[in-house]
């Protein structure tokens, strides 16, 4: 071997057993930390390999080359003498194995930074995330209040939406009457151009029919005699173009006068249906029974065809004439009725006339007794008639009242029980009090009796006499009618006639329905007496006590 061949083995292993720069990867440092026991005595050096424990360190790179799965970098493994360690050495087997974990070295530290990368990307993403997260949850807030707004919107929207519909149904409603109404009137203009066209086809008829006659009476012909015929055997014809002119013309002219015509009866037909009109209207008006809205509908049914509303109109017309001759017979017996009133009005004046004549006259005494007989007999049947059924209006009336004054007076019993009830505890209240005995004995102060004159009612009257009101104040104070030309004692003044001529009145006994009444009032109103002269006793009796 030359020289240069031969190469310092610690140079190699000072150059590429060193510790390197790069940062160690975790692994490194794991079996760094993992052999610290079995590396305690390298910890204190400074340098791993020098010339003194080289051996050793060759060792020790085979057993952990050995353990990390690599071939051991001496030639025979199973030589350990400490001469052979420097012979045995397989430099190209160290060569490859420092290789391996410089590739693997390199592999370790890519991982680490790819690593790191992905720990720096997810610590970005995982802050991206969190950004998004805070902002998906603004956007969620947004979109809930966006959501509240849009269902209020949608509520505002469903009730436009009713209003709207309801107008729509509203409006379908207006627009199917009145297309009922259309069809209607379009049905009837067509019953009227059906109408016309027949009538304007019977015109046409007629009119033909006028020609022809008229034609066939005025018609002058020629006769051919002898005709010479044509070798076909044809007839020669009267070329005239005059007949056609003529006839049109004819034509133009009766329609012309039929159209005036036409005119003339349809002014005439609209005169008579507002004649008509204005006299349906005044009976109405007579009648009292038009308005606006009848008015409207009159004028529309005196526009109609006459076929379709001559019943009505008749109808109409019949009903306001019966009103009219009702409210005549109605006049003419009140007429009759006020005619009857004066005929027996005079015939009464006359008789008193008569009477007053004969007095006058000095007639005997018999014959004046026999006229006021007949007078009386015959003029007081209808004033007896009408004083019975007087009376017996009244009779009825008090039966009402009586019923009324019972139920009243039941009430003010029920209320004036119920007022002593509560006066008689605040009598007691008072008496627990010793304020109130106090003052009843004439020792408490002015301000202490004028705080206890609160109560708005007062005590009943010490006065042995008490006033009966009168029937007329009972009447009032029970808001019934009373009449004051009656007399309560049962006596009513009527009048006759002296021979005289002077008028004297004379007692008539009452009707049993009045004493009833007047009994029922008595026996009231000595009820009322005695129990108020018994709440009078009663107060007495506590102030008494008191």
């Amino acid at each position: 071997m030359n020289k240069d061949d031969i190469w310092d083995v610690s140079d190699f292993l000072s150059r590429y057993t060193t510790k390197s720069a790069v940062s160690e990867s975790p692994v490194v440092k794991f079996n760094e930390y993992s052999n610290n026991d079995s590396l305690g005595f390298l910890n204190d050096e400074d340098t791993f390999c020098t010339s003194h424990n080289f051996d050793e360190r060759l060792l020790y790179l085979n057993q952990e080359l050995t353990l990390f799965g690599y071939s051991s970098i001496f030639k025979n493994n199973n030589s350990t003498n400490k001469n052979n360690i420097r012979e045995n050495l397989d430099l190209f087997q160290l060569v490859n194995c420092t290789y391996e974990l410089l590739k693997r070295q390199h592999q370790q530290i890519r991982a680490k930074d790819e690593l790191e990368e992905k720990q720096i990307r997810s610590e970005s993403d995982h802050e991206f995330l969190i950004q998004s997260q805070s902002r998906l949850k603004q956007d969620l807030e947004n979109l809930r209040r966006e959501a509240a707004l849009s269902t209020i919107r949608e509520n505002d929207q469903a009730s436009k939406y009713r209003a709207l519909f309801q107008e729509m149904k509203n409006e379908r409603e207006e627009k199917r009457k009145l297309k009922s109404d259309l069809d209607h009137i379009k049905n009837q203009c067509q019953h009227e151009l059906k109408r016309m066209e027949n009538e304007k086809t019977k015109l046409q008829t007629k009119v033909h029919q006028l020609l022809n006659d008229r034609t066939q009476e005025k018609k002058v012909s020629m006769e051919v005699l002898n005709p010479l015929q044509r070798g076909d055997g044809r007839r020669s014809t009267w070329k005239s173009t005059t007949g056609k002119k003529n006839e049109e013309d004819m034509y133009k002219l009766i329609i012309s006068n039929y159209e005036e015509k036409e005119k003339t009866l349809l002014l005439e037909n609209h005169a008579l249906r507002e004649f008509l009109q204005d006299i349906l209207n005044m009976l109405l008006m007579n009648t009292s029974q038009s308005s606006q809205t009848e008015n409207i509908e009159e004028e529309k049914q005196f526009q109609m065809p006459i076929h379709l509303v001559k019943n009505d109109l008749k109808n109409k017309f019949y009903s306001a004439i019966e009103t009219i001759r009702a409210e005549n017979k109605t006049q003419g017996k009140e007429d009759n009725d006020l005619q009857s009133k004066l005929e027996s009005c005079q015939s009464i004046i006359s008789a008193q006339e008569k009477l007053i004549q004969n007095l006058k006259d000095g007639n005997s005494k018999e014959a004046f007794e026999k006229i006021l007989l007949n007078f009386g007999n015959e003029n007081d049947l209808a004033g007896n008639l009408a004083q019975e059924k007087q009376l017996h209006e009244r009779n009825k009336a008090f039966i009402e009242e009586q019923k009324r004054f019972t139920e009243y007076v039941l009430k003010i019993e029920k209320e004036k029980e119920e007022f002593e009830k509560e006066r008689v505890e605040f009598y007691m209240s008072c008496l627990s009090t010793p304020a109130l005995n106090k003052g009843l004995h004439g020792k408490v102060s002015k301000s202490e009796s004028l705080r206890l004159a609160q109560p708005s009612f007062s005590s009943a009257p010490r006065t042995p006499k008490v006033h009966t009101p009168s029937t007329a104040d009972l009447y009032k104070y029970m808001s019934l009618a009373y009449d004051k030309k009656e007399n309560i004692n049962g006596n009513t003044n009527h009048r006759s006639i002296t021979h005289d001529g002077s008028f004297t009145s004379y007692d008539v006994q009452e009707s049993p329905s009045v004493k009833k009444l007047q009994q029922h009032a008595d026996n009231v109103r000595k009820a009322v007496e005695v129990r108020h002269n018994k709440s009078t006793d009663d107060d007495k009796r506590i102030i008494s006590y008191l």
